[in-house]
């Protein structure tokens, strides 16, 4: 029996669907509009519910209490980036011709560069009972009952003493409780490859290139040590971009079983600062334009 031949030769191709563009990995201007975006709402919902943000710090301090810390603190931040705002020009010898804090309430010297609105920081003691430094940090935000954890991250050339070094843990362990306590459908820890900060991290440009790799290759290993070894190791189960937890006490009835809505913006009010007893610095207003 003679069988048809496929029309001009054309022969039956498996289709191969089109990568999933991710925007907000991109350092291209639609990607900064994006994360820009998604952090404001983000921190509108946060301020919404600044109450239950707030009691998230006994939980946190609970977590981190050890002799060599001075304490910790949770509070709502407005602009994303870097925590130390300053305007500096330098000045030969380690010295500046101009150094402008503009942002004053905000931690000095601290290194950490916010991805989400709700932030937890832990302290050192300072050297010689000085001001408490930043060691390790976490952010967070709030969305459909449902926490959200965008950033474990530690410092630079401070190492953790025996007894701390599972901060990892420690941070989304109290993400979990704290889930429990506010009856939140669960918790989840974001996949290393959908941050930003995996594409797109800090480099030496002065370094040579082979330098350059290296750092490249340790900075995204210590981010999947944190995010995804952290998440696999305490049970979350993985789904897309996200290690996903359950909290198995949540009860449909609950107090917090509506979605987190939207606030609309208010006047400027005073720096508002939510935090534990332990560390009592100032915080950023809630309408501070970035």
């Amino acid at each position: 029996m003679q069988q048809d031949l496929p029309i001009d030769g054309a022969c039956a191709v498996p289709r191969v669907a089109a990568p999933r563009r991710r925007l907000h990995v991109e350092s291209s201007l639609a990607g900064k509009i994006v994360r820009r975006w998604r952090f404001f709402s983000r921190y509108l919902a946060a301020v919404a519910h600044r109450d239950m943000v707030r009691r998230f710090g006994p939980i946190l301090e609970r977590s981190f209490q050890h002799e060599w810390l001075a304490g910790t603190a949770v509070r709502l931040r407005f602009l994303p980036g870097k925590e130390q705002r300053q305007v500096q020009i330098g000045w030969p010898g380690d010295k500046y011709l101009l150094r402008l804090r503009y942002l004053p309430w905000r931690e000095e010297f601290s290194l950490a560069n916010w991805s989400d609105p709700i932030t937890a920081t832990v302290f050192k003691k300072g050297k010689e009972g000085g001001k408490p430094e930043t060691v390790r940090y976490m952010s967070m935000f709030l969305s459909n009952n449902v926490l959200n954890i965008t950033q474990l991250q530690g410092v630079p050339l401070i190492e953790m003493p025996k007894g701390l070094r599972d901060w990892a843990e420690r941070f989304v362990k109290a993400a979990m409780e704290y889930a429990q306590q506010e009856n939140f459908r669960g918790v989840r820890v974001a996949r290393a490859d959908s941050l930003y900060s995996y594409h797109h991290p800090y480099i030496r440009q002065f370094m040579s290139a082979e330098v350059q790799e290296r750092d490249l290759k340790r900075i995204r290993s210590n981010i999947e040590l944190h995010h995804n070894q952290t998440a696999i190791a305490l049970g979350f189960r993985e789904e897309e971009d996200w290690f996903e937890w359950t909290n198995p006490a949540f009860s449909a009835a609950g107090k917090n079983e509506a979605p987190v809505p939207a606030v609309q913006m208010e006047p400027e009010p005073r720096p508002e600062t939510v935090e534990t007893p332990a560390v009592i610095p100032p915080v950023e207003s809630a309408t501070q334009a970035q």
